[in-house]
Formats: C-alpha cells, sequence, structure tokens
C-alpha cells in the first residue's frame, strides 16, 4: 500500500470509527481480544482538524513527502494483522459471508455467563417459580388451607448474586449489603475458584420463640458449569448452646428436562422445559425435620429423581405428586385430595 493510500485510510477511519467504537463498547481492546495480550492496541485515530492530505499537482513516490501524522503505529499495526490474521486482505472490495471473530468472542463471553454461579442460580428460580405457581393452583382447587412457598430460603441471598466478573471488592461490597439485611457482622469472602466461594461472618439465628442467638456461619457456594449444578452449604454454630444447625440449598439438572432440587426442608423433582413449562413433577416439604449435609447431591448420582424425593415421606408436613395432569396432595392423618 502506497504511503498515501494508507494515509487516505486513516482519514477514512478517523470518520468512521467513532460509530464503530460505539458497537465494541464492551471490548477495551479487540485485536487483544482475537489474538491475546502481546498483540498491539488499536491505533488511536488522529484529529479530524489534522490535513491529511496536501494536494500537489502531481504524485511522485520518490518525491520527499512530510506526513502530517506519524503513521508509524498504524504501519506496525496492519504489519502485525497480515502476519497474524488469516483473513487478512490489502485493497479490493471484499464481502465476507462468514461469522467474524467478533460472533466468536460474543458467543464466548455468553458461554462464561452461563456458567457463572449467579445464571445458575437464576436458572434454579425459573424451575421452583414454576413448581410455586403449579402448587398454589392445586391447592387452591383442593379447597385445602396451606401456604407453600417453595425454596424461599432467606440465605440464598449471601449467594445468589455471585458474580465471576466481580472483582474483590465488588464481591466484599455485596456481601456487606446481605450481611446488613441479616444483622450480620465481620464477613469474609474467599474465592478458591470460579464458581467455588467460602463466605463466612458473625450471624443471628432466631429460634421458635423468636429469641436470637449469636452464630458463627460458614457458607460454601459451589457451581458447575458443564453439569449447570449449583449448592449453598451453610453452616451455622449457635454460640450460646454450641448447637450446629445445617441449611441447604441444591440445584441438580439431569437428562431429558428432569431437575431436582432441595432445600433443608424441601426436595422437588420437577420435568421442566423452557417452551413447554412445567409438566410432571413431585414436591415434599417436611414437618419438624431437616435434611442435611450428609443429603446434599451436588455431587451424587440419584438414579430415581422422585423415589428421591419422597425417601422421608413419613416426615412430611405435605406431598404434591402431578403426573399426567393429575396432581395428589397428601398430609398425614388426612385423606389424599385428587385434583384433576
Amino acid at each position: 500500500m502506497k504511503k498515501i493510500g494508507l494515509i487516505l485510510l486513516v482519514a477514512i477511519l478517523a470518520i468512521s470509527i467513532p460509530s464503530s467504537v460505539l458497537a465494541f463498547a464492551d471490548y477495551a481492546d479487540i485485536t487483544k481480544e482475537i489474538f491475546g495480550s502481546n498483540a498491539p492496541e488499536f491505533p488511536e485515530t488522529p484529529k479530524q482538524d489534522v490535513p491529511y492530505y496536501i494536494a500537489t499537482e502531481e504524485y511522485d513516490e520518490n518525491e520527499e513527502f512530510n506526513d502530517p501524522v506519524d503513521l508509524s503505529v498504524w504501519t506496525a499495526y496492519f504489519d502485525y494483522m497480515k502476519k497474524n490474521d488469516p483473513n487478512y486482505v490489502s485493497g479490493g472490495t471484499v464481502v465476507d459471508d462468514r461469522p467474524g471473530d467478533i460472533v466468536f468472542i460474543k458467543a464466548a463471553k455468553e458461554a462464561a455467563k452461563a456458567v457463572n454461579y449467579k445464571t445458575l442460580f437464576e436458572n434454579s428460580t425459573k424451575i421452583y417459580e414454576a413448581a410455586e405457581v403449579a402448587i398454589d393452583k392445586a391447592i387452591d382447587k383442593s379447597g385445602i388451607f396451606y401456604i407453600a412457598t417453595p425454596f424461599l430460603v432467606w440465605d440464598t441471598m449471601y449467594v445468589s448474586w455471585i458474580d465471576n466478573a466481580y472483582t474483590d471488592e465488588e464481591l466484599y461490597t455485596a456481601l456487606k449489603t446481605a450481611m446488613s439485611i441479616n444483622d450480620a457482622t465481620n464477613g469474609k469472602i474467599t474465592k478458591n475458584a470460579d464458581n467455588d466461594y467460602l463466605i463466612t461472618f458473625d450471624g443471628v439465628w432466631s429460634d421458635e420463640n423468636w429469641k436470637r442467638h449469636h452464630t458463627k456461619t460458614e457458607i460454601i457456594a459451589k457451581a458447575d458449569g458443564e453439569t449447570g449444578r449449583l449448592c449453598m452449604h451453610e453452616t451455622e454454630v449457635i454460640q450460646d448452646t454450641n448447637e450446629t444447625r445445617y441449611t441447604l440449598y441444591e440445584f441438580v439438572p439431569l437428562a431429558n428436562d428432569v431437575y431436582i432440587m432441595q432445600s433443608g426442608t424441601e426436595r422437588l423433582y420437577a420435568v421442566y422445559n423452557e417452551e413447554t413449562g412445567l409438566r410432571d413433577y413431585v414436591y415434599i416439604q417436611l414437618d419438624n425435620n431437616r435434611f442435611s449435609i450428609e443429603d446434599a447431591i451436588y455431587d451424587a448420582t440419584i438414579e430415581n429423581p422422585s423415589e428421591w424425593v419422597l425417601e422421608r415421606a413419613d416426615r412430611a408436613a405435605i406431598i404434591v405428586t402431578c403426573k399426567d395432569g393429575k396432581t395428589t396432595i397428601e398430609r398425614p392423618g388426612k385423606p389424599d385430595v385428587v385434583v384433576e
């Protein structure tokens, strides 16, 4: 490319780049996104008030030409692109109907987002909210008085916001917000790896008589982007009694649109599809018993999810089962109620 051609190219870029930059606002330097940190930075565009073109009656390539701007960074940039970009083309009219690098970068970022703890938590929320709506409708039709609020675990506010993209300071700021709502103090969050966090704080627990007890609390929060699983395992040690309490929140996608979840007092098996919504499900809420850390399913293999839900059916406050459009509500000591 002749020098005067490069000058004109820079002049064109000076006009066109500002609108392009808006399109790539998410990317600090697109060249480094594609080729790595050793790639040259995208050169800054010269100010438009610089005289890019000096009129001459006839251009002589041997004539000494005083550039109005320093083009060395542009020359180095295009030299690098020519050597490293297999799609580099100089001159002519080119129509590229293949997806560009920016498409793949966006796809990679979306994939990274999909394995984020926060995103997987939101996936679990869709399932239990669909189940809550279905259970509420069934209970209303049955005439039974029972308030079902599946999986509204108060302490998930400590983990539902966790995002891989947050800096340490942002993580701590979000944790402080959750702590302030819960009257907790001395919080600390440690990121062991992507989607692997440890949260500790001094908390407060209220017993059945609403008496407040100080606690030492530890939360392990993990997610697996490959399987879509996530867990919150919380251990509270009550200071004045030395009693230990466990709280679970776990979500495990299985094959064929099947999902299972559990909290400290609930389990759910659900067949759910984004397009068709919730189909069959089995939900149990325990009476005075709790599932413990020993019941964790984050690393477990569940062969028969509907049977797994009903392992503690003898301790249930309520069981709601939907199969082929027919819903059955079971409660201890009372006749079953069937809702079509």
